[in-house]
C-alpha cells in the first residue's frame, strides 16, 4: 500500500486507487495515516471530526469508522505484506486510541523530509550541486496542496502547514544552493513565476532580485523591489523588511557583496539540468574526458549524434561541465527542435545567441547579413562554448561555425550531420547488458536487483540498451518501491504492454522517438510506421520494395535517411534474412525504437479517426 497526502490525498493498493470517498471516513484515515506509526488518541479523533461539538454518539460512530475502514482497506493486525516479505499496512486497536501502522517509505511526506534532510546534509558538507539535486528530487514528489481534497480539522490543518512551510523552506534552500552554483539565468523564469504567485514573501522576492541582477539585468532587480514593496503596503500594510532594504539599496550602488553580473555573456536558459554524479556518466567517463579534450584543444565543432534515448543531450551537458572553466566569456545552451517539430532558423538562432552573449536587441540587425556581421566580429574576440542541442540541419551549424572563430560549438543532433568545421563526430552506443546492470544499480541499489536477478534481466532485454528507457524504468520503480524489477518488465511485456510504463516526467522514450519522427516528411512517416508493424525483422531494399510496393532505389532512400535519423539501425547480414548474393549488410529496428514507432503511428491513426 501507498498512502499519499502531498496533494490530494490517495491510498493506492495493488496498483488499484482505493481511497475513502466518503468525507469523515476519508479524514479519519488521513488522520491516522498522517501520524502514522503513532499512537492517534481517541480524543483527538473526536476532536477532529467534530471540534468542540461532538454528538453523543460520537464513540459508537468512531468505532463504526474504524471498522468501514479496516474491511474496505483490508487492514487487519494480522496482514502480511507480500512483496518483499516486509509487514504490511495494519490498523490496530490500543487502549487509548488506535495505531496505523506503515512501512515509512509507502508514505510520500516521509520520503519528501527524508530527502530534503538528506540534501540539506549534503549542501553543509560542501556537496552544493548534489544537495540542490536531492532537495528537487524531493519537491518533485508533491501533486499539489497537501490534502487538498480533505476538509481539516485542527489537527490535520496544523499537520498541512507544517508540511507546506517545509516545501517552502525546502524551495528556498535549494534556490540558495542554486544561486550558490551561478546558475542565476536558469532560475530567472523560475523566480518569476515564484514571486508572481507570492508576492509578499520577501525571500522569493530577494532571490528574484539578485538572480536578476547577476544576470545583468539591474533595472528589472529594481522594478522587482517596486512591485514588492507596493504589494506589501496593499495586502499588508508593511514596509520591505530591512533585508530586503538593504538588497535595493546594495543594488542601487552597483552590487557591493552581491558577486555582481558575471563577465562576457549572460547564460541562456537551461530546460534540463545534468548531474555530475549521474551514475549513467560512469559508464562513459573515458568517452568524457576525450570528448572534453577535444573540445577544449580542438574545436570548433563537435558532433554528438546518438538513436533516441541514448543519453546524447546528458552526455553533451557533462561535457560542458568539465570544461566551463576553459571558457571565460561563459557557455549558451540553446534547444533548435521544439517537442511539436518546429525548429529554430539560422537567423533565430543567431539572434538568441547575441542576446544570450549580451547584446541589446537594438544591436541585433534585423538584416541577415549584418547579423552574421555581429556575430562574427563576437565569436572571432572572445572565447564561449554553444551547446546546440537537437540540431536538425547543416544550415544551423553553417550560422554559428564561423571561420578564425575563437568560440567552439558543441552539437546535439538526432541526425547526422556533415559540416567541414566539425572537428569530431561521438555516436553514443546502446550500453550493453552488464553496464545495464550497473545503471540500474546505480539508481536502485545492489539488494534489490539482487532480489529479482531473473526479472532484472529481463527488464535489461525489453529497454535493449538505451539509457533513457533504463533511467525511466529505474525512476517507475523507485516511486513503487514494493514492486519486484521483473513485475515492471511483465508490465511493459513484449506484447501488448504499452511504453506508457517508461514514461516518468521527462524520461519518456516515445517522446524522444516522436521528436525523430517530427523531422521525417508524413509520406516518409507513413512508409515507417508500415515497417514497424510488418512481420520482419531485419531488412533489405528488396523486402522494403515489396512491402511499400516500390522501386529497390526508393526504398534505399528510405532506408538510408532512417539510418541518418537513427531510427534504423544498419550491419552485416545475420541469420534473420534468407542467404542472397551480394547483400553486404542488413537494416533492422531496435525492438525499443520500433515499439515506439508503432505506438506513436497507432496515436496518430486514432487522432485522425476521431478527428
Amino acid at each position: 500500500m501507498e498512502i499519499k497526502a502531498l496533494g490530494p490525498f490517495e491510498v493506492v493498493k495493488n496498483d488499484s486507487v482505493v481511497t475513502p470517498t466518503a468525507p469523515k471516513l476519508r479524514r479519519v484515515f488521513a488522520l491516522l495515516a498522517i501520524q502514522a506509526n503513532h499512537l492517534v488518541s481517541v480524543d483527538e479523533i473526536i476532536d477532529e471530526l467534530w471540534q468542540e461539538r461532538p454528538p453523543s454518539s460520537a464513540m459508537t460512530t468512531l468505532q463504526t469508522y474504524i471498522y468501514q475502514l479496516r474491511k474496505l482497506l483490508g487492514l487487519d493486525a494480522r496482514a502480511q505484506n507480500d512483496t518483499g516479505g516486509q509487514s504490511g499496512v495494519t490498523l490496530s486497536t490500543q487502549p487509548r486510541g488506535y495505531v496505523l501502522t506503515v512501512p515509512p517509505d509507502a508514505l510520500d511526506w516521509y520520503r519528501f523530509e527524508s530527502l530534503v534532510a538528506r540534501g540539506h546534509q549534503e549542501i553543509e558538507a560542501g556537496a552544493i550541486a548534489a544537495g540542490a539535486a536531492t532537495i528537487q528530487a524531493g519537491l518533485d514528489i508533491w501533486r499539489g496542496q497537501a490534502l487538498g481534497d480533505v476538509r481539516p480539522g485542527p489537527v490535520l490543518n496544523a499537520e498541512t502547514v507544517r508540511l507546506e512551510e517545509l516545501r517552502k523552506w525546502a524551495l528556498e534552500r535549494r534556490l540558495d544552493a542554486e544561486l550558490q552554483l551561478g546558475r542565476h539565468n536558469e532560475l530567472v523564469g523560475e523566480l518569476s513565476v515564484i514571486a508572481a504567485k507570492q508576492p509578499t514573501h520577501e525571500g522569493f522576492q530577494a532571490k528574484l532580485m539578485l538572480a536578476l541582477y547577476r544576470a545583468g539585468r539591474r533595472m528589472d532587480a529594481l522594478e522587482v523591489y517596486q512591485r514588492a514593496r507596493t504589494a506589501l503596503a496593499a495586502e499588508l500594510g508593511l514596509e520591505p523588511s530591512g533585508e530586503l532594504r538593504q538588497l535595493h539599496r546594495a543594488i542601487l550602488a552597483g552590487g557591493p557583496g552581491l558577486g555582481g553580473p558575471p563577465p562576457g555573456p549572460r547564460r541562456a536558459a537551461v530546460t534540463t539540468r545534468g548531474s555530475s554524479d549521474d551514475p549513467g556518466m560512469t559508464l562513459r567517463h573515458n568517452e568524457l574526458l576525450s570528448v572534453a579534450d577535444t573540445v577544449v584543444s580542438q574545436g570548433p565543432g563537435v558532433l554528438v549524434v546518438g538513436c533516441p534515448g541514448s543519453g546524447k543531450t546528458t552526455f553533451a551537458r557533462h561535457v560542458a561541465d568539465r570544461v566551463r572553466d576553459k571558457f571565460p566569456h561563459g557557455d549558451v545552451y540553446v534547444r533548435l527542435l521544439a517537442d511539436g517539430g518546429s525548429t529554430v532558423g539560422p537567423d533565430e538562432l543567431l539572434a538568441t545567441l547575441l542576446n544570450a552573449v549580451g547584446a541589446d536587441n537594438g544591436e541585433i540587425s534585423a538584416t541577415s547579413a549584418e547579423r552574421r556581421e555581429t556575430f562574427r566580429r563576437w565569436v572571432t574576440t572572445h572565447k564561449a562554448l554553444f551547446v546546440l542541442d537537437d540540431v536538425v540541419s547543416a544550415d544551423q551549424l553553417r550560422a554559428v561555425l564561423v571561420p578564425d572563430s575563437t568560440c567552439v560549438v558543441l552539437a546535439v543532433s538526432r541526425r547526422r550531420i556533415y559540416h567541414s568545421a566539425i572537428r569530431r563526430t561521438v555516436e553514443m552506443r546502446s550500453i550493453d547488458e552488464k553496464e545495464a546492470r550497473q545503471l540500474l544499480a546505480a539508481h536502485l541499489g545492489e539488494r534489490r536487483i539482487a532480489l529479482d536477478t531473473d526479472g532484472v534481466t529481463r527488464l535489461v532485454e525489453v529497454c535493449g540498451g538505451s539509457p533513457l528507457a533504463l533511467r525511466a524504468a529505474a525512476a517507475k520503480l523507485q516511486l513503487r518501491p514494493h514492486w519486484p524489477v521483473g513485475h515492471l518488465a511483465d508490465r511493459i511485456g513484449n506484447g501488448g504492454g504499452s511504453l506508457d510504463e517508461l514514461a516518468v516526467d521527462d524520461l519518456n522514450i516515445r517522446a524522444s522517438v516522436e521528436r525523430n519522427l517530427a523531422m521525417l516528411p508524413s509520406h516518409s512517416r507513413g512508409q515507417l510506421g508500415e515497417l514497424a508493424v510488418a512481420d520482419v525483422c531485419a531488412f533489405t531494399t528488396r523486402i522494403v520494395a515489396d512491402l511499400l510496393g516500390v522501386d529497390e532505389s526508393a526504398a534505399e532512400n528510405l532506408l538510408e535517411e532512417l539510418v541518418e535519423l537513427q531510427l534504423v539501425e544498419v550491419g552485416p547480414p545475420s541469420g534473420d534474412l534468407p542467404a542472397v548474393a551480394g547483400i553486404a549488410f542488413e537494416y533492422r529496428f531496435s525492438p525499443l525504437v520500433r515499439r515506439a514507432i508503432a505506438e506513436a503511428e497507432s496515436a496518430l491513426v486514432g487522432h485522425r479517426c476521431s478527428a
